[in-house]
């Protein structure tokens, strides 16, 4: 453990698996006083989530993108007894046990604490924390980890969008308001978006739907089985709001439609955050921050290494990147890692990182925490040997003849004219 003066503070905003994992880290590798603020009610972040929640990126019936072996923390497998690829639920008691393992009692943890504005005081070196109770707190660092799935990204340029929204407004809906295909029996649906929420809504919706047209920019990487009654199409290009009509860039237009689920993603929301704004978020917008500039290997604020945000890319291995994330940032923060060595890169900040090369990128952060003593430090990330890159090439692959499985599940409740489920 390294760090001798036990004064020092930091906040972590979010308890969630990101700010989990930096809790473990900081807790095992540094002295620093660890505090994490969450406004839920419970820990779990995004996969913390009641049925039937229509603000949550989850849904009733879904399950990981990644298979268990893979998905898991450091030395904390999932169960043998739970699915290769596990349920909503059994992720989150999953989370709920890796808490009470290694951060309850050891922590101070806030809940039910929304964090309303974070500043940084430059004449004391400190952040001040203001709370939703009216409290304000002062760090020495910071880890923001208040995840992917806070600001619901819809496009602004669709013509005839807003006109439709605004004569049916619950025709036109962000994957975050769909939990579940029950209301949606004998209905004209298109999804849009052919990321793993668009592809599992979409088979879900099939089940109980008259028609479903999946929408995507590409066409020719829709792959759907033969069977499959989903019919693929392009990019919507614009809306007739009195009639109902969609039209595509790629197909005929779509006569009637009852509903449009746009599976189009997320952007950063961080509007709690007060200091260096213009370098951080230069994108800013009313729809969100599409990225976050100016940090170090995707972490650690390049100007001020006191602020840290794990966890940004995304097609990632989440669990145990957020653990090599907090590794990192455990040794950034005690001092062990030269302010000057510290040089952000843009490019790649917040983007995506696709398997199997996202491995490169593990083993990267790796190589940099045993150059600034990795090996003794009490806890240690997952160790990306060639064992974990074929899991990670065979989990993708595992995946694919996974949502086969499911297609023919939904093929098979909608011949007894039975809802979607796991």
């Amino acid at each position: 453990m390294y760090g001798e003066d036990t004064d020092k503070k930091v906040a972590i905003v979010g308890a969630g698996p990101a700010g989990l994992a930096a809790a473990r880290a900081l807790l095992a590798n540094t002295t620093l006083q660890v505090t994490v603020f969450e406004q839920a009610q419970q820990i779990g972040g995004v996969w913390y989530y009641s049925d039937g929640d229509k603000t949550s990126a989850m849904y009733d019936h879904l399950e990981t993108n990644l298979p268990k072996q893979i998905m898991a923390y450091s030395g904390f497998p999932f169960p043998d007894y739970d699915n290769v690829f596990p349920s909503r639920t059994r992720v989150f008691e999953y989370l709920l046990l890796y808490y009470r393992a290694y951060i309850e009692g050891k922590a101070q943890i806030c809940f039910n604490t929304e964090v309303v504005s974070l500043e940084k005081i430059t004449e004391r070196n400190e952040w001040e924390l203001g709370t939703s109770g009216g409290e304000t707190f002062t760090f020495d660092y910071v880890v923001i980890a208040n995840g992917h799935f806070r600001k619901p990204y819809l496009p602004d340029d669709v013509p005839g969008l807003a006109e439709w929204a605004q004569l049916a407004p619950d025709a036109s809906i962000h994957s975050t308001q769909y939990t579940n295909c029950a209301d949606l029996r004998g209905k004209t649906v298109v999804v849009v978006g052919n990321g793993s929420s668009g592809v599992d809504i979409a088979n879900q919706v099939s089940s109980v739907a008259g028609a479903v047209y999946h929408s995507v920019r590409d066409p020719a990487r829709a792959n759907w089985p033969d069977e499959s009654p989903i019919r693929v199409v392009g990019a919507i290009q614009k809306i007739d709001p009195t009639q109902g009509t969609v039209y595509f860039q790629q197909g005929n237009p779509v006569l009637n439609v009852d509903q449009i689920i746009w599976a189009t993603g997320f952007r950063f929301h961080v509007p709690f955050l007060n200091s260096y704004r213009a370098t951080l978020f230069p994108e800013d917008s009313h729809s969100g921050v599409k990225r976050i500039c100016g940090l170090w290997e995707h972490l650690i604020f390049a100007q001020d290494p006191t602020l840290a945000f794990p966890l940004l890319n995304q097609g990632v291995v989440t669990f145990p990147l957020a653990e090599s994330h907090a590794c990192l940032i455990a040794q950034a923060f005690s001092g062990r890692i030269p302010r000057e060595h510290m040089s952000p890169v843009e490019t790649l900040a917040g983007k995506s990182l696709m398997a199997p090369d996202d491995v490169l990128y593990y083993r990267h952060i790796n190589d940099i925490l045993l150059a600034h003593g990795g090996e003794q430090d009490p806890f240690r990330p997952v160790t990306w040997d060639d064992t974990m890159l074929q899991l990670r090439i065979d989990g993708k692959e595992a995946k694919s003849r996974r949502n086969v499985e499911l297609v023919h599940r939904s093929l098979n409740l909608r011949s007894l004219g039975l809802p979607y489920s796991l």
